[in-house]
């Protein structure tokens, strides 16, 4: 039974999987960094000179232009080659889709789905290594949590590299557990391509690096594998080094510069703002040790912290006793997981929650497994209630706020509504929501609005109609009508209020008539 079940399973989650991203993607405009990320990645495909946005890896460049290849997007290939790409490249985005403004809709999806079917296969992979680390329980568990992780299903809809590094790092993963339990040349390969895939999606795909050079120099003792002398290991360590070197280098568009790797990770945050204030829990500041931490906590279903928990606790109390193979493969997973949570804490700015998608499908792995351990049958009636009460919460709470996954936060600070007044910008919103906003605007005979708009979209291009809130409005000398605004602007109207008593404070005083998305809220001024 279990295996009809398992068969039928499998490809179901994925379509579902699969259709929460394209239909919620579809109802979506443009999110922040796709203005340059979608240009970028069709200019180096089509002229093999890779210029725009060079500060990002190319893997997910590679295949949206790929894919965008299909519908022959205009833009000026002089231009182009002309272009001062210093920063993000905003200007040359905004004229790239004002060119294909007549079939924006369409190069939105066609660029999009190679990145979605890209997670389609990320978690197919966790559920092929739960499956071969705790049995198809696992593999089934693995695959449902993945598939309704909130953050996983945000970040996946759109152009970003976040949720294309989660699949290129579980893929890594999973070949080189599998590798280690069976050395082949073909393992070999098939690591050092997925490695180079993880290093090219994003910068901090560095991290497997050491992991994997570790893992594969480990005595067979530790790693439960085939025998294996030093020097065999050595020799299979830099040969998938080389091969993930080399696949790096063919994808970076074969650069003379020996350093390019190293001279692209310098540029990362070439374009961030100085002395920026960042936000946290209702405080602003120029950095926050703790904001990744605090964002895993509160971004995360409770099913993850609890799963995550008992996974972390049944390794320990099982130590060696079990399977070695297995034992250190879920170690491996579970180190990773929080290796990267480390290094992006260090690292990375305290921009949003779309950094952690990486850190999902591993966590997710190790569950399955736990799940596989202690409730493997109706002998254990009270542990078969408790997972499936975890798992219908958590699926429940991806599905419920479909497509406004992007917005979710658990019950510990209040749920969603409340998601404001932790934590902004990428952890809530990237200004996709304009469709959204005109939908709703239309249902009530489309009136003018006043907009205060954090993103890369453009109004019109939805049938808005808008003028920018006045500095005289922003202050609190209202009109009668509507007003709509980012929660980005409405989070820096509270350090604004506080740098300048007569500014009002929206979010704190004003009560919306509507929220699109949990991202713009809408205001109706009435008449005195």
């Amino acid at each position: 039974m279990l295996r009809r079940l398992d068969s039928a399973l499998f490809p179901s989650l994925l379509v579902l999987l699969f259709l929460s991203l394209f239909l919620g993607g579809a109802q979506m405009g443009i999110a922040y960094d796709e203005l340059f990320h979608i240009p970028a990645g069709y200019t180096f495909v089509d002229t093999g000179v890779r210029r725009s946005t060079t500060e990002h890896t190319p893997l997910g460049h590679w295949l949206t232009g790929l894919a965008l290849t299909a519908i022959d997007p205009h833009y000026s290939r002089v231009a182009y080659l002309r272009a001062d790409f210093s920063g993000a490249a905003f200007d040359f985005g905004y004229r790239f889709f004002q060119q294909n403004e007549a079939s924006h809709g369409i190069l939105l999806l066609v660029a999009r789905l190679p990145l979605q079917l890209a997670s389609i296969l990320g978690a197919a992979y966790c559920y092929w290594l739960a499956r071969s680390l705790g049995g198809r329980t696992a593999g089934i568990v693995a695959l449902v949590l993945v598939a309704t992780c909130p953050l996983y299903v945000a970040w996946s809809r759109y152009v970003y590299l976040d949720a294309l590094l989660a699949v290129a790092m579980i893929a890594t993963l999973s070949h080189l557990i599998w590798y280690l339990r069976a050395p082949s040349a073909a393992r070999a390969a098939a690591l050092g391509v997925s490695l180079a895939g993880a290093l090219t999606a994003k910068y901090s795909g560095a991290c497997l690096v050491p992991i994997v050079a570790l893992s594969l120099l480990l005595p067979s003792s530790l790693v439960g594998g085939q025998v294996r002398p030093p020097r065999l290991r050595w020799l299979e360590a830099g040969l998938v080094l080389s091969v993930a070197m080399l696949s790096v280098w063919l994808l970076f568009g074969c650069p003379r510069d020996l350093m390019f790797y190293l001279r692209g990770y310098s540029r990362i945050y070439s374009s961030a703002i100085p002395n920026y204030q960042f936000y946290l829990l209702g405080h602003f500041r120029q950095s926050f040790w703790y904001f990744y931490p605090t964002l895993f906590a509160v971004k995360s279903t409770l099913t993850t912290l609890v799963g995550t928990g008992v996974a972390v606790a049944l390794l320990v109390a099982k130590g060696r006793r079990g399977d070695a193979r297995t034992y250190f493969a879920i170690s491996l997973l579970l180190v990773t997981a929080f290796t990267f949570l480390f290094v992006t804490s260090l690292k990375a700015l305290p921009i949003g929650a779309r950094y952690l998608v990486p850190m999902y499908p591993p966590l997710y792995v190790s569950i399955g497994w736990a799940v596989s351990r202690i409730a493997p049958g109706p002998h254990r009636p009270w542990a078969l209630a408790i997972v499936g009460l975890l798992g219908l919460h958590h699926v429940t709470a991806s599905l419920r706020l479909f497509p406004d996954e992007m917005a979710y936060f658990n019950e510990l600070v209040g749920g969603p509504a409340r998601g404001i007044y932790v934590s902004n910008d990428a952890s809530l919103d990237a200004g996709q929501n304009l469709p959204r906003l005109a939908h709703y605007l239309r249902r009530r005979g489309n009136p003018p609005i006043k907009l205060r708009y954090q993103g890369t979209d453009s109004p019109e291009r939805y049938g808005i109609r808008s003028a920018p809130i006045s500095p005289a409005e922003w202050d609190g000398q209202l009109q009668p009508g509507l007003y709509a605004v980012s929660s980005y602007s409405l989070v820096y109207g509270m350090l604004e209020a506080r740098q300048r008593p007569q500014h009002l404070d929206w979010l704190s005083t004003l009560h919306p008539k509507a929220v699109i998305g949990h991202a713009i809220y809408v205001y109706d001024v009435p008449a005195r």
